[in-house]
Parts: structure tokens; C-alpha cells; sequence
């Protein structure tokens, strides 16, 4: 289940806005409390002063334990946020990757398929200059032949740097 950074963080916020009413509440109840002991003196005042502070020492429980809650609220999103960003980033470096070696293979295959065809044009002229009499063609053939052989070498160095590119 997808957790929403966003509604996390509305939920700190909703609970840090209770927070500062427990506050507001907390010191109305410390200024009853002195306007309680500053203006009347009984036995029973002390009681009551003693609940008002069990009171007080309750608020104070529960805006620590609301404290730490909103304060968890807000980090575990910000660490999911990260992580969601630490996994669109990745994605996003894997698919990189993908895309490179897809082109290293199509530029490997297009780089055999032309040494191919060199070498089977290569075998041709060998092929003819088998079945020629001629000196003139011959000679033809031989030129041919040399400029092909460049060729030759250019697409199996090619090949060779695809195929060192794909890993």
C-alpha cells in the first residue's frame, strides 16, 4: 500500500494544530491554578490544587506523546518520499540502460550485417578472379579485391568496437 506524503504531512500538521489547543487549554488551567491559590486559602484549595496539577502534568504527557507522533508522521514521509524518489531515479537509470544496450545491439547487428555482405561481395571477386584468363581483368579484380580488403578490415573493426560497447 502506497502511503500519500502529502496526506502524512496534512496529518502532522492536523495534529500539531490539536497540539496548540492542548497548549491554549494547559495555560488557562495554569492560570486558574494561580488565580486559585493567589485568591483563596482553605484546606480543600490544596486539594484541588492538586488535581489542577495531576491535570497539568497530563497535558504535558500527551503534547509529548503528540510531539513525538507528529514528529514520527513527518519523518517516516519524508523517507518514503525519498525512497520514492530513490526508485523513480533508478527506474529511470535502468530504463537509460536498457535503451543503451538496445542501441549497442542494433548497432552490433547492423555492424555484422555489413561485414557480411563485405565479405560475401569478397568472395565474389575471389570467385571471378578464379574463372578469368584475362591480365586486364585480372588486374581489375585485384584493385577490387585491395579496396574490399579495406573495407573488410574497417567492418571487422567496427564489429569488434559494437561488440566491446554491448559489455
Amino acid at each position: 500500500m502506497a502511503v500519500n506524503v502529502t496526506q502524512a504531512n496534512y496529518q502532522a500538521a492536523q495534529i500539531e494544530g490539536k497540539m496548540q489547543q492542548l497548549r491554549n487549554a494547559r495555560g488557562a488551567l495554569s492560570s486558574y491554578r494561580s488565580e486559585l491559590q493567589g485568591n483563596w486559602q482553605s484546606q480543600e484549595v490544596g486539594l484541588i490544587l492538586q488535581s489542577v496539577d495531576a491535570e497539568i502534568a497530563e497535558l504535558d504527557r500527551l503534547l509529548g506523546t503528540l510531539n513525538n507522533l507528529a514528529a514520527d508522521i513527518r519523518k517516516a514521509a519524508a523517507d518514503i518520499q525519498r525512497e520514492e524518489e530513490a526508485a523513480a531515479r533508478a527506474a529511470a537509470e535502468r530504463a537509460a540502460r536498457q535503451r543503451q544496450q538496445a542501441q549497442a545491439r542494433s548497432a552490433y547487428n547492423a555492424a555484422c550485417e555489413n561485414l557480411d555482405a563485405i565479405t560475401r561481395e569478397r568472395n565474389e571477386i575471389v570467385l571471378r578472379m578464379q574463372n578469368t584468363r584475362s591480365l586486364k581483368t585480372m588486374a581489375q579484380l585485384n584493385e577490387q579485391l585491395a579496396e574490399i580488403d579495406r573495407r573488410l578490415e574497417q567492418a571487422q573493426q567496427e564489429c569488434d568496437r559494437c561488440r566491446l560497447a554491448l559489455g
